[in-house]
């Protein structure tokens, strides 16, 4: 697998979730994190081979932060949900 296919991997599994563009920062941001990688790195080296451990590492970074996202969602769904209020586009004044 080469770095560009990891990156567009873990954009696309991320975009179920998020915005394209907070997507592409999110990985940006794992592989700057992972690996020290710029933006000039992932252009330059789009087409390197990448190892098994750093796309294990980028999938179980990616699986963390949708685990948290769910997680979040449920959380706040339940908590408006306790409130009493349904969840709706335009909060009254004073939700």
């Amino acid at each position: 697998m080469t770095l560009r296919q990891l990156c567009d991997s873990a954009i696309h599994r991320l975009s179920g979730h998020y915005s394209e563009s907070e997507s592409r920062w999110m990985v940006r941001i794992i592989m700057e994190h992972l690996k020290g990688y710029t933006t000039v790195d992932l252009a330059v080296k789009a087409n390197d081979e990448v190892s098994d451990f750093l796309s294990g590492k980028v999938d179980e970074t990616v699986n963390r932060l949708l685990a948290d996202t769910i997680h979040l969602f449920r959380s706040l769904f339940l908590r408006n949900e306790i409130k009493g209020h349904s969840c709706r586009s335009d909060p009254s004044p004073g939700d």
